[in-house]
């Protein structure tokens, strides 16, 4: 019985004997170099995965078993957490991350360890600021203040056709050969009255009237009569200034022609029936002309006056009978290097003689001469453009017997260009016939 006592005293000393001299050597580290034949391999693991979040009591633990009489534990460790949450460059894409743009982020500054040996506590300095580069202060300068455009006002910034509108008649205003028949027309350059917009409004009457407006003649109007199948031209006038009228004028308005006379001025008699004003600019300041614009209206028979016992009724006005003019014809328009031609038919029952030919061509050359039948030569004038009135200074010969036929030439001096091209030709039979005519 004496024996398993003795051995569990025994037993006890020397257990009380190792527990003292193990705690006293516990209180510092003892270098033990460990020897070992395996290789290390610090290549990269494959990780299925992210990896997982990493306590910082780890890092306390870490720190303190390190350097035991140390205070610092938490505020090293809290400033090893803080610089495991600043990025780190890496063209590496993070298990699970879909491949994105690598980011390339500044070096990040050399931070103490914080297992670092030794009695001094390391501390993380912060990474030193990036100085203000030093840009040079931008020196105020003037800078003119946008205002008004030093162009002109009256200097167009746009360009537009000349623009021309009838003032009177009114589009089917009625008439009788009692009354007195008003014409105008108004007439502007819309890039010389609105220069930034080229609007043909706002425009005031007859304040802008032939603004812009410019050659001489300016503006040529013609009245027409419909017999049935044709226009025929009555009267034509070419007006030179503002205000643009087919019968003279009191500037600023127009004068009336009295329809009682039973004529037009030349002596063309009066018929009855529907009729058209025609007007058209013939040059703005750009040498640009308009087209031409027109308004219909009516002359009725005068009305009869009531009678008053005993005075009788007066007869009606009968106007002169007008001659059958649509017997005469102008047709098959052509053209060839500086000439344009058109043929004249004569269905009239006697001779009959030119009088008067207008003819108008949309480019810039002089007309040269005007020949019958080349080579007859029956004008050769020098002529003006981009139009012309010829009644004067007549050559050759310009008649035409019943039947006949013959061709009309314009000689220019230069090549002929595509284009509108009138013509206007009165005979001495009081008949005229008109024609437009193009080429493409």
């Amino acid at each position: 019985m004496f024996l398993p006592l003795f051995l569990l005293a025994a037993a006890g000393c020397y257990w009380l004997l190792f527990a003292n001299v193990s705690l006293g050597e516990a209180e510092s580290f003892i270098p033990a170099p460990l020897g070992s034949d395996a290789l290390a391999n610090y290549g990269k693991d494959k990780l299925p995965g992210r990896l997982r979040s990493l306590s910082i009591s780890i890092v306390k633990a870490v720190i303190r078993d390190r350097e035991p009489e140390g205070e610092d534990a938490d505020a090293r460790a809290a400033d090893v957490s803080d610089s495991l949450k600043s990025p780190v460059p890496t063209v590496t894409p993070k298990p699970g991350d879909p491949t994105g743009t690598p980011t390339v982020l500044p070096t990040a500054t050399s931070t103490p360890s914080p297992f670092a040996t030794g009695t001094a506590t390391a501390t993380v300095s912060p990474s030193p600021s990036a100085s203000p580069s030093r840009t040079p202060t931008a020196t105020k300068t003037d800078v003119p203040t946008a205002g008004p455009s030093a162009t002109p006002s009256n200097t167009p910034v746009c360009t537009a056709p000349p623009y021309i509108e009838i003032i009177s008649p009114l589009p089917d205003q009625r008439f009788t050969l009692a009354d007195e028949l008003p014409g105008q027309a108004f007439a502007f350059d819309p890039d010389n009255v609105n220069p930034l917009t080229c609007s043909t409004t706002p425009a005031t009457f007859p304040d802008d009237d032939g603004e812009g407006i410019s050659g001489d003649p300016e503006v040529h109007m013609k009245i027409e009569w419909f017999d049935g199948s044709s226009w025929l031209l009555v009267h034509t006038e070419l007006e030179s200034n503002d205000a643009y009228c087919p019968f003279g004028d009191n500037d600023p308005f127009c004068l009336t022609h009295d329809l009682s006379t039973g004529q037009w001025p030349g002596s063309t008699p009066i018929s009855t029936g529907l009729h058209r004003i025609k007007a058209k600019v013939l040059q703005d300041d750009e040498g640009v002309p308009s087209g031409w614009v027109s308004v219909e209206f009516y002359i009725d028979p005068a009305p009869t006056a009531t009678p008053i016992p005993p005075t009788p009724t007066p007869p009606p006005i009968t106007p002169s009978p007008t001659p059958d003019c649509v017997s005469i014809s102008l047709s098959n328009f052509g053209w060839t290097g500086n000439d344009v031609h058109w043929t004249i038919n004569n269905g009239w029952p006697g001779t009959i003689m030119i009088t008067e030919i207008y003819v108008a061509w949309p480019f810039a050359a002089n007309l040269d001469r005007v020949e019958l039948d080349p080579p007859n030569k029956i004008w050769d004038e020098d002529g003006s453009s981009p139009e012309e009135t010829i009644n004067s200074d007549w050559k050759g010969d310009r008649t035409f017997s019943s039947g006949s036929i013959r061709v009309l030439w314009f000689k220019f001096q230069n090549p002929v260009q595509p284009g509108d091209y009138i013509l206007d030709v009165q005979f001495d039979n009081a008949c005229s016939r008109s024609i437009g005519s193009t080429i493409p």
